[in-house]
């Protein structure tokens, strides 16, 4: 096992791969996943010379922004020496997530006890996409077991901002969107149960689109499912062409398939501006996010929407306590297996301090039968966002509170702060978790930066299901105010 400069633990698929010299990077990678494609169709590009490229890439940058937590060099070589000439994608490189089990690489869901745990078998997106033609490279890093909007796993450490690397990325797809905007590749594979995609779209400066619940495909572990899987992305095509490759088949589908959503809206939208969060009912958002949020909402209508204040509803700590009891039901399961296999105890170092915590809150607060009662409430709360959100064609609201803060916020190292940090956490995704609780489509979209330069995005919701005009919407602000260039240089 080697360790990188950055201290993050790099667990490759074979010991000494032969490979070409590393080409000479000079500049940051601008060409988004689309243009690779053609590219590689065109024989403009051999697909293990842009592999070749984007392993160079992930060994220079990662030591600096620690996004990928384990490469799979050779697996993706020899992927594209056997890869049908005629798949979709034609060998484009791709990052998954280390929640998502790649088949012979390791998953750890960025818990301690998992260090050496290789998967016997690729989860369903992951067989989808390369089944599609696309050569996975690596996993990304995330939280433990994804449970927090910052990427700090204790075991493997911290994955970085590129704009600013004492920042968070965000999490729980903070080594996906840190592996995009530094450079590494174009669009990466992200999930979002609270904000994950969204969350580390804003604070990286990234297009992160969460699809509905159901959209994407997936195998349902759970009663009331929140989580679902997607992608963060440089350019808006990127993201629609994914989400039609992972599209669900038409037996599992709760709405009609959208396929590649191509073109930008032709038409005005009612858009509700909605500055206050569902936990509190204010706007918890700082002075830099408010301003932006408002700057959006005045684009969007010289782009011809018309756009009018929104109150969505207010349901305080009965929701923000029935969520926490669904969210904490995961480290309960988790660790009572490990527990299970490790002969009723935990080991040192099998979990951080808060996933403990939370596995004992979730027994502390009636286990089974207070996740039913909880699961109740979750799904009045559900049926009362859509009936707000169908008032609308469009909502705009903050993603979070602030621009991206410095690592260690919620000082996940000590069992002594989980309450506070814990607060503090769930307050801070007020405004992305309760459309997870919904199971309606939305995006984070960079449209603006805060006065130091950071990136801020701004959220636009939909009713489930509308996937494609949040998409049509991104297209139309994308024309009108592009951002794929914008980018940090870490080479």
């Amino acid at each position: 096992m080697a360790v990188s400069a950055s201290g993050l633990a790099l667990a490759s698929c074979s010991q000494k791969p032969e490979i070409k010299p590393a080409p000479k990077l000079e500049s940051q990678n601008t060409a988004d996943l689309t243009t690779q494609i053609s590219q590689l169709k065109n024989g403009d590009i051999q697909a293990s010379e842009l592999l070749e490229e984007t392993i160079a890439r992930i060994e220079t940058l990662n030591p600096k922004v620690g996004a990928v937590l384990t490469p799979c060099y050779d697996r993706a070589r020899d992927f594209v020496k056997n890869l049908k000439p005629d798949t979709m994608t034609a060998g484009a490189p791709m990052l998954i997530k280390d929640l998502n089990d790649v088949e012979g690489v390791r998953t750890t869901y960025g818990i301690g006890a998992f260090k050496g745990f290789i998967a016997p078998a690729s989860d369903v997106y992951v067989k989808r996409v390369e089944k599609a033609g696309m050569a996975i490279v690596g996993k990304t890093n995330t939280p433990e077991l994804g449970l927090l909007p910052v990427t700090e796993p204790l075991a493997y450490g911290p994955a970085r901002n590129p704009w600013n690397t004492d920042l968070t990325p965000g999490g729980s797809s903070g080594g996906t969107a840190a592996a995009i905007a530094s450079g590494m590749v174009p669009c990466a594979q992200g999930s979002d149960g609270g904000g994950s995609i969204r969350i580390p779209s804003h604070y990286c400066g990234l297009f992160g689109l969460k699809p509905s619940r159901h959209r994407v495909v997936a195998k349902v572990l759970r009663p009331f499912s929140i989580a679902v899987t997607g992608v963060l992305s440089r350019s808006v095509r990127d993201s629609a062409l994914m989400l039609s490759i992972t599209e669900t088949g038409d037996g599992d589908r709760d709405f009609s398939a959208i396929g590649l959503v191509r073109d930008p809206l032709d038409r005005p939208l009612k858009i509700g501006l909605a500055m206050n969060d569902y936990f509190t009912g204010a706007n918890i958002a700082d002075a830099e996010v408010t301003a932006v949020t408002e700057r959006a909402a005045k684009f969007c209508e010289s782009l011809g929407h018309n756009v009018e204040i929104a109150t969505p509803p207010v349901y305080g700590q009965p929701l923000l306590d029935a969520f926490r009891m669904l969210w904490s039901s995961i480290p309960y399961e988790v660790t009572s297996n490990v527990k299970k296999m490790r002969g009723g105890t935990l080991a040192e170092g099998d979990f951080e301090p808060w996933t403990v915590a939370m596995a004992e809150g979730f027994v502390e607060n009636g286990g089974a039968e207070g996740l039913a009662t909880s699961i109740v409430l979750l799904k009045q709360a559900e049926a009362e966002v859509v009936a707000f959100l169908s008032e609308y064609d469009v909502i705009i609201s903050p993603v979070m509170p602030s621009a991206a803060h410095p690592l260690g916020k919620y000082k996940t190292v000590s069992r002594e702060f989980m309450d506070a940090g814990f607060q503090e956490a769930t307050r801070d995704v007020g405004y992305t978790a309760i459309y997870n609780v919904a199971g309606a489509p939305a995006m984070s979209v960079p449209l603006f930066r805060s006065p130091s330069g950071l990136p801020i995005g701004t959220q636009f919701i939909a009713k489930p299901g509308d996937d494609a005009l949040l998409l049509q919407l991104a297209y139309q602000l994308e024309a009108a105010q592009p951002w794929i260039d914008s980018y940090p240089n870490l080479l």
